[in-house]
């Protein structure tokens, strides 16, 4: 077989495992500390929208006429007002956006309950149920023990998103290693 794509294989193989035990040290750190990960997402929340306000209103300016660029300008204003805001209230944030998280999971949970009715048998359907379930009960455990679930919440699931992460690179990485070894 071609020897790059063997070479490229093996060199694949290293970084994803390297990356996906990273990944998977970091989300066991942050569901170990669920409330430094949710204050750690929300002020990177925080300084995007106040990049891209800083961004729009850049773009803004390079339109000919102030009435080209006035929508641009005025959603740059409230991107850097927001990214204050955040920056500045990173715990009512915090509340704030694991109260639209809570919502979120519920709209998102029946949505699925509902298409999973309407899918054929066989076809993904209890995994879809499943899955609109999960999302449903999440989303009422969010709420009802709102505010308190602020504390945990995003963290929670951040760490989850990146423990998952973590292992789906490091089995990536072992199943291009093995592909790699039957190429050569």
């Amino acid at each position: 077989m071609d020897t790059a794509i063997t070479e490229s294989a093996k060199k694949s193989r290293g970084l994803l495992i390297s990356l996906g035990v990273l990944n998977i040290i970091f989300g066991f750190i942050a569901l170990g500390s669920p409330l430094m990960a949710g204050a750690a997402m929300t002020l990177l929340i925080g300084t995007m929208l106040i990049l891209s306000g800083i961004f729009e209103l850049v773009f803004a300016f390079s339109k000919h006429g102030w009435k080209a660029g006035l929508f641009t300008f005025l959603t740059g204003i409230i991107s850097i007002l927001c990214g204050g805001f955040v920056l500045a209230n990173p715990a009512a944030a915090l509340l704030t956006l694991t109260l639209i998280l809570g919502i979120y999971f519920a709209i998102s949970g029946v949505s699925q309950i509902m298409v999973s009715f309407k899918t054929k048998l066989g076809s993904g359907r209890g995994t879809l149920l499943f899955s609109g379930l999960v999302s449903f009960v999440l989303g009422i455990m969010i709420w009802r023990q709102w505010p308190v679930s602020g504390v945990w919440a995003v963290g929670i699931l951040v760490g989850i998103r990146i423990l998952f992460t973590g292992w789906g690179m490091l089995f990536m990485g072992m199943a291009v290693g093995r592909a790699g070894k039957e190429l050569a």
